[in-house]
Parts: C-alpha cells; structure tokens; sequence
C-alpha cells in the first residue's frame, strides 16, 4: 500500500460513524473512546503529541470554549481534526467533528451527532 493509499485509509477511519462514545474525565485529563478505534488521551494543562492506532504522530491541545470542550490534533502533513462537545441536556452530548484535509477533500467535512447517556 503507498503512502497515498495509507493517507486515504487513515481519512476514512477517522470520519467513520461512531455508534458510542465513552468519556472519562478528572481535573488533568479526558479519556475519549469513540466506537471500536481504542483511547485517545487528552490533557488539558498541555498540549502533547500522540500516536493515533495507524502510528501516525499528531500534535493535540484542548482548550475550553465557554461550556464546550474543543479537542484539536494536526498531523505532520498539516491535515486537522477537530472536535467540539456540546452538553445539551444532563442526558445528551453533541459532537461536532471536522476534518480537513485539503489532499483529500475540497472543503471540510464534517459529522454531527448527538449521544445519549445510558445507565451503566
């Protein structure tokens, strides 16, 4: 597969429809599982880089906008991911993702959905 292929694939997990999410959060970080595509680990009195499951390197921050929590991640190549959590209501969360890549796309692409909570 060349890299070129690699990219595409890589693309195409990230902006998969995500059925779940589970989120864990104290004071220094935010675990955010989304689907089946493992732990991603954000902190929030740092920026940090992280390897996402396909290796690839990416430089993530979060940063609070008002009542909602905005999670950004760019790759070497410059492409962004970057996702917004909206609390809708004590039993409904937003999630706004974006992606852009100008190799790939022409404009952004971006997925909205709004999760539900459900009783452990």
């Amino acid at each position: 597969m060349n890299k070129a292929q690699q990219g595409i694939r890589r693309k195409k997990r990230v902006l998969q429809f995500a059925e779940q999410i589970e989120i864990e959060q104290d004071e220094r970080r935010l675990v955010f599982r989304v689907g089946r595509s493992g732990s991603r680990i954000f902190y929030f009195d740092r920026d940090h880089t992280r390897q996402t499951v396909c290796g690839v390197d990416v430089e993530a921050s979060t940063e609070w906008d008002g009542d909602d929590l905005i999670i950004a991640e760019t790759t070497e190549d410059g492409s962004t991911l970057t996702e917004r959590l909206t609390r809708l209501s004590a039993d409904q969360i937003a999630h706004l993702l974006v992606g852009e890549d100008s190799r790939l796309f022409r404009q952004p692409v971006s997925i909205r959905s709004v999760y539900d909570r459900v009783a452990n």
